[in-house]
């Protein structure tokens, strides 16, 4: 059986656009004999927790690799983006925090030039094209626009045709795959400019990549089942071989499932502030943006079977796991003081005595005294303790208290897989302990 790694998955964690949650994506990679799977959301690693918590607390024999979809504003196409180690996922953390800072709530602004600073201990799959703004139209839909693929200029056989009262209208002219500025983006994310263009262009994009990124750069290619497949594909190769590059294989997934592919559809609507009937294109031609297995993957590609063989490469290069993460209060030492709580007694009472210059009252002092007893009880108890629990894992821990006591009760009301109710009450070992990502004290990126 041939050996299949899928890289291009989008869970539920980017809104309205994964029909699929994180775990079912998993535990479907693991029914289907995959060798493993990466998650990577849209400018987030959000959902990335609960792949891997679901992985191990099921133990899953499968290849679990988290990283991000980037996703740019000036015309450069979907970047996949995996850490090599631990300091790759900071550095990705980091990437993210800058285009969330740049942004509104809810969108992330990214450059090229902000991937190419942050490129150390990545590695990066490019795309066929920009998911951001995209005309309204879904991929696969768009290969009668000349604009699938990176180059932008493929004109397969139905070149600029549209239908119209369900009849060909060749000069109808279709939204542009390059609209104005949406809210939040101002200047920054405005209409595309010469130099957007430029990025557009695979060569001149793969070969700044792969100067940022020496060997750690790939193209990908997914089959549409557009009916230009085979041409689409063979010209994806002839562009990875002109960069020096490889070509990997992905099926750009979106859901678990084939039958999930309803539910897109709903959520595309509700991005698109559109109804079922009138969505038209902007829905997905056909229901193949599921996992598959990798006889499927490998028949698909059996014209270029080193794109799914580089898959397998891809993935012995991912070392990092989240269990590599721990919790790390920031060192706040302050000169003058022998620890940090002795510090915070000190300005504490500064501060009071700022508050109340003519003398502070007994009840604040009594206030301040019980304040600070709760503190150094709770530093020295957190310091004593292996880990925190993420609140990930917290919610996952009262869930299998209730469930335990329902058992007790009714055991008819469980309906899911045999419980340990030990763990409820007891802490976990150091090898069951929940991970704690840290992203925000560690790499600063947003949740």
């Amino acid at each position: 059986m041939p050996k299949y790694v899928e890289f291009a998955v989008t869970s539920n964690f980017s809104f309205l656009w994964g029909g699929s949650h994180p775990e079912e994506l998993i535990a479907q990679a693991a029914r289907l004999a995959l060798l493993g799977m990466g998650l990577c959301d849209r400018n987030s690693v959000a959902g990335v927790v609960r792949a891997h918590l679901a992985k191990r607390e099921n133990e899953l024999e499968v290849r679990y690799h988290p990283g991000a979809r980037l996703i740019f504003c000036d015309g450069t196409p979907d970047v996949l983006a995996y850490p090599r180690d631990r300091a790759g996922w900071g550095k990705l953390c980091r990437l993210l925090t800058r285009g969330n800072l740049r942004a509104e709530k809810g969108d992330c602004i990214l450059h090229l030039e902000d991937l190419l600073e942050h490129a150390d201990g990545l590695e990066l799959v490019v795309m066929a094209r920009t998911s951001r703004d995209q005309g309204n139209i879904a991929i696969g839909n768009d290969v009668n626009l000349g604009t699938s693929t990176i180059e932008g200029g493929f004109p397969p056989p139905l070149w600029g045709r549209g239908r119209e009262g369900g009849k060909f209208n060749p000069t109808r002219k279709h939204p542009s795959p390059h609209p104005s500025p949406t809210r939040g983006e101002g200047a920054v994310c405005g209409s595309p400019s010469a130099e957007s263009h430029n990025q557009g262009n695979p060569s001149k994009t793969l070969a700044r990549l792969r100067e940022a990124a020496p060997k750690r750069v790939r193209l990908a290619a997914a089959m549409l089942y557009a009916g230009t497949d085979r041409a689409r594909l063979a010209e994806r190769a002839a562009i990875a071989r002109e960069a020096g590059v490889p070509l990997i294989a992905v099926n750009d997934v979106l859901y678990h499932a084939p039958e999930r592919r309803r539910l897109a559809d709903v959520l595309t609507c509700i991005r698109e502030h559109v109804t079922l009937e009138t969505a038209g294109r902007r829905l997905a031609a056909n229901s193949e943006r599921y996992l598959k297995p990798p006889a499927e993957m490998a028949r698909m590609f059996r014209d270029h079977a080193q794109a799914i063989e580089e898959t397998r490469r891809l993935s012995d290069q991912l070392t990092f796991s989240l269990d590599e993460l721990s919790y790390q209060y920031p060192d706040e030492t302050r000169e003058g003081f022998s620890s940090p709580q002795d510090a915070l007694a000190h300005l504490s009472l500064e501060g009071a005595a700022e508050r109340y210059p003519a003398g502070i009252p007994e009840k604040v002092r009594s206030s301040r005294r019980s304040i600070m007893r709760r503190i150094s009880s709770r530093f020295t108890t957190s310091s004593a303790s292996p880990a925190p629990r993420t609140s990930c894992a917290r919610a996952a821990a009262r869930r299998r208290t209730r469930r335990c006591a329902s058992a007790s009760a009714s055991p008819r009301s469980i309906r899911s897989a045999p419980i340990s109710c030990s763990s409820a009450s007891s802490p976990p070992s150091a090898a069951s302990r929940p991970i704690s990502t840290s992203i925000s004290s560690t790499s600063g990126a947003r949740k």
